[in-house]
């Protein structure tokens, strides 16, 4: 059953106050686009915890989505949740919930979905690569309403026995849109995320001394771009909780994407790459993941192309994420 909207509906968008990363970017993309598909409900940011001073990011202000300190907990009402807070907002009764599962494992590991213990035991068993063990708070099924982000969030909640979910990718920014791939000026460049997978980037980079490593941190859109334009290779060997903005906008600007086997990428459907740019992370992996990067080097143009069709659907994101939107979503003005 989809998520039903009439003319009388609210719709909130919770997302965490202050913090500029990849799922507030996207909880905001939702905001924005569900003011776009409709117009005539009432689409406000709630920013958690309600008590910081001045919630919105600077980034995000562009967007211009007006947020609400306060709830109207009524059954005309839309409230929807990231996975790490569905448990804080139980004490709404009448609303009718949403979670939108922008991650698993972050999910299990970070506050406040669970309890401290629970969150220490899930960190063993992700770190034994056990998650089918972990803790899951069962009270989740109860909310009528899921969205999966990416496959491997799909799969999870079915797993789960949550059965009425609808998959809503979300999308790169469309500022890297705007720069067409130029091959004369690609160099020898590895771009990386320092905040993903870095002990054993450093393993990689330790190996490769012969090879220039440019890490992607505290740099605007046009910044990445400019990075991106001229590398030929991007690696990320993060656990990759969702299905992670920078690879897709790397690749959108010509890098070969080079990743780890888990969390979504080890689902073809989240990162759809030839296998052989897939790596499990052991220290005999190393000297393989680097003969890649000086293929890729070496054979720029035929190993660009092997990825052409992960590059087109990471362009086409945003006509998806709405297209996906239409489908969760049904809207009556009589109701």
């Amino acid at each position: 059953m989809k998520i039903p909207l009439s003319g009388k509906t609210k719709i909130y968008v919770v997302a965490p106050a202050g913090v500029a990363t990849g799922g507030p970017e996207d909880l905001h993309q939702l905001a924005e686009s569900l003011r776009m598909l409709y117009p005539v409900n009432k689409v406000l940011m709630h920013y958690f915890p309600a008590t910081v001073e001045h919630p919105v990011p600077a980034t995000y202000k562009h967007f211009n989505i007006e947020f609400a300190q306060e709830i109207e907990d009524n059954e005309d009402n839309v409230l929807i949740i990231p996975e790490i807070y569905v448990t804080k907002f139980d004490a709404y009764q009448h609303i009718q919930k949403v979670v939108w599962w922008l991650s698993v494992e972050n999910y299990y590991l970070c506050p406040p979905s669970l309890s401290s213990a629970q969150r220490r035991i899930n960190n063993v068993l992700f770190k034994l690569d056990m998650p089918h063990h972990f803790f899951f708070n069962t009270e989740v099924k109860k909310i009528p309403w899921h969205l999966a982000q990416s496959h491997s969030a799909f799969e999870h909640c079915k797993e789960r026995g949550i059965d009425n979910v609808f998959y809503l990718t979300d999308y790169a920014s469309q500022d890297f849109l705007k720069y067409d791939i130029d091959e004369t000026i690609k160099k020898d460049i590895v771009a990386y995320n320092p905040k993903k997978g870095l002990a054993f980037t450093k393993r990689i980079m330790a190996a490769s001394p012969d090879i220039e490593f440019v890490p992607i941190i505290k740099m605007s859109h046009e910044q990445m771009a400019d990075v991106f334009k001229k590398a030929k290779v991007y690696i990320d060997f993060g656990f990759h909780p969702g299905m992670d903005k920078m690879p897709r906008e790397a690749s959108i600007l010509g890098c070969c994407v080079i990743t780890g086997k888990r969390g979504s990428a080890k689902f073809f459907d989240d990162i759809p790459i030839p296998p052989d740019y897939k790596f499990r992370e052991h220290w005999f992996t190393v000297p393989r993941i680097r003969r890649k990067i000086l293929t890729c080097f070496r054979d720029y143009h035929n190993q660009a192309r092997r990825q052409i069709a992960y590059r087109e659907r990471a362009r086409k994101d945003m006509d998806t994420h709405r297209s996906d939107m239409q489908h969760a979503f049904s809207f009556d003005a009589q109701i």
